[in-house]
């Protein structure tokens, strides 16, 4: 038989969102869909990690944050922001 819940990775954890009972102890096999917009947007996040210029931009945007000195996206990297549909 196949369920379909919603769940919470968490830690290491799967925490079902909605109300799911189940007996004793059991062992599963399970299927999970990743939308493709969080697919892309983790893909961005290691390229930009791996960028030591980009780490340094992000770092000088940080600085001027605590100094409650907002930037732009152009200030930051030098270039409007790409808007995701």
């Amino acid at each position: 038989m196949t369920y379909t819940i919603p769940v919470l990775f968490h830690h290491g954890v799967f925490i079902p969102l909605k109300k799911f009972s189940l007996r004793g102890p059991k062992k599963f096999l399970i299927s999970f869909r990743v939308s493709q917009s969080r697919v892309k947007a983790e893909k961005e996040s290691r390229e930009i990690l791996k960028d030591r210029k980009q780490i340094r931009r992000l770092s000088n945007a940080l600085k001027n944050l605590r100094k409650k000195n907002l930037l732009s996206h152009s200030d930051i990297f030098g270039h409007p922001q790409a808007y995701l549909k």
